[in-house]
């Protein structure tokens, strides 16, 4: 934005400069009750000390100030994301104001680069910033300086704060915890340790078990808020907050560092195999298009044109029959015609009670994934137990070193040899956990009763158990022709 004609800065020089005040409070401290409960307390300087002591600035210099002071509260100095000073700028961009007055530089920002960008911007119109608190004389270079030196200042204390809460939470993922301490849904905080609510606990078990029989995040979000059950934040459950929670991981032992998945020393509401069975159930949806998640028809996503792989789609004709049709038909030209839907369905059915009645091969098949699963889970948590026993060693190490009682050659050579093994067993448990990845399909023996419920499932449920069976369904029409590829003898 161009500068205000001289004109106009002439005749505001003739007027008391008008001021607008900003405000920002951010939370420094929380605390937890005897039940875990978190609570907050903001920083000593309340927003009324801030106005007061602006307010005192303004009436010392002849400042005018105008409007209401623009308050952030419970912001983070640290980013301008959801934060009102953009507000306070626009009144000098706007030519209602000439200064932004704050009670520290700190207020303003705590980050060098959205400092800068504030600065400039008010600056750019010929407006300024100013402390009430921390005087500089921005008109000359030395006031300047001063203002840059306090501003870092502010950075530097922000950049340091953040490296030890860094630390901490590194501290806390060596120990099998999580960053945080907050509440977690289905688990109670004891002693700074996570144990399984007896109450929320089997709640949480049967969110995953319901995703996994074919609910969606919504109605579970609405069956839990129907029992009366809310977030930790005491809010009711809606969409995301129920996906959130559920791929966090949590409730399956795990928890989440820098993007990370670990392995958790909290006691897991559900088995390891149904979280991987959530996973696969997750990742089968997560592929699948939203009109297709809401479709009436069970194979709309897995039924494809058996001459150019492209998907099917439902189409009625005239009469209110229901057809898949190629969707490169027009596109392309695809030669493929169109196949009543019901006809497909009725083969998927036949080929499922083919497969269901196929009792060996089936218990064969689950007997192998079985033992795979079995041995891979036994070395997975001999691995696990065995990192958890090098990050405790180098705990104590670190500890002995800080009292002194280790020479720092020693420390270093003790602490290289045990990060070394340390990496070394969580290579192995990498790889053995994507060894684990191909077998995560449920085996066609848990669907020897699934014909028989065939009929009262719902959609979804339908669609979501023949995704774990079924990887894709090729139609030819002229002659017709259906061909069901399964999912799990390949793996076998």
């Amino acid at each position: 934005m161009p500068r205000r004609p001289l004109l106009a800065a002439t005749a505001a020089a003739q007027k008391p400069p008008r001021a607008v005040l900003y405000i920002r409070q951010s939370i420094t401290r929380v605390k937890r009750d005897a039940q875990g409960n978190k609570t907050t307390e903001l920083d000593t300087i309340s927003p009324e000390i801030q106005e007061h002591a602006g307010r005192e600035y303004c009436a010392r210099r002849g400042y005018l100030v105008v409007g209401k002071p623009i308050v952030d509260l419970n912001r983070t100095g640290r980013t301008l994301a959801r934060r009102k000073v953009q507000e306070a700028i626009g009144y000098v961009e706007r030519g209602e104001a000439d200064i932004i007055v704050v009670w520290k530089w700190s207020r303003l920002s705590r980050s060098r680069r959205d400092f800068a960008i504030c600065c400039d911007k008010v600056e750019t119109v010929g407006g300024r910033i100013e402390s009430s608190t921390e005087a500089a004389d921005t008109t000359t270079a030395t006031g300047r300086l001063n203002r840059g030196i306090l501003a870092e200042f502010a950075a530097f204390e922000s950049d340091r704060q953040g490296e030890i809460i860094k630390e901490v939470h590194d501290n806390r993922a060596r120990q099998g915890l999580p960053g945080s301490g907050r509440t977690r849904f289905g688990y109670i905080n004891v002693e700074k340790r996570f144990e399984i609510d007896p109450v929320t606990g089997p709640v949480l078990a049967e969110c995953y078990r319901r995703y996994i029989g074919g609910a969606g995040f919504t109605s579970i979000a609405r069956w839990l808020n129907d029992h009366g059950h809310v977030t930790t934040y005491g809010k009711p459950f809606r969409y995301q907050a129920v996906q959130l929670m559920l791929d966090s991981g949590f409730g399956a032992g795990y928890f989440v560092h820098r993007g990370e998945l670990l392995q958790g020393i909290h006691e897991p509401v559900i088995t390891a195999k149904e979280w991987a069975s959530y996973l696969a159930v997750r990742e089968g949806r997560s592929v699948m298009p939203s009109r297709a998640k809401a479709s009436p028809h069970v194979l709309v996503g897995l039924v494809k044109c058996g001459a150019c792989q492209t998907a099917l789609t439902a189409r009625p004709d005239r009469r209110g029959q229901l057809w898949y049709r190629c969707k490169s038909r027009s596109e392309r030209g695809c030669r493929n015609g169109m196949v009543k839907i019901a006809d497909v369905e009725a083969e998927v059915l036949a080929w499922l009670e083919g497969m269901v009645g196929d009792i060996d091969a089936a218990a064969k098949t689950a007997r192998e994934q079985q033992r795979r699963w079995d041995v891979a889970e036994d070395k997975a948590k001999g691995l696990r137990r065995q990192i958890s026993e090098q990050d405790k060693a180098l705990t104590r190490l670190t500890i002995d070193r800080a009292r002194n009682l280790v020479p720092e050659a020693a420390y270093a050579a003790a602490r290289d040899n045990i990060q070394a093994a340390r990496d070394r067993l969580a290579a192995e448990l990498d790889q053995v956990e994507r060894d684990v990845i191909p077998i995560r399909h449920v085996d066609p023996l848990e669907y020897k009763g699934l014909i028989e419920e065939w009929p009262t499932l719902p959609v979804q449920a339908r669609r979501d158990a023949l995704r774990r069976l079924v990887s894709r369904v090729l139609v030819w029409a002229h002659p017709l022709r259906i061909e069901v590829e399964d999912t799990w003898s390949k793996t076998a």
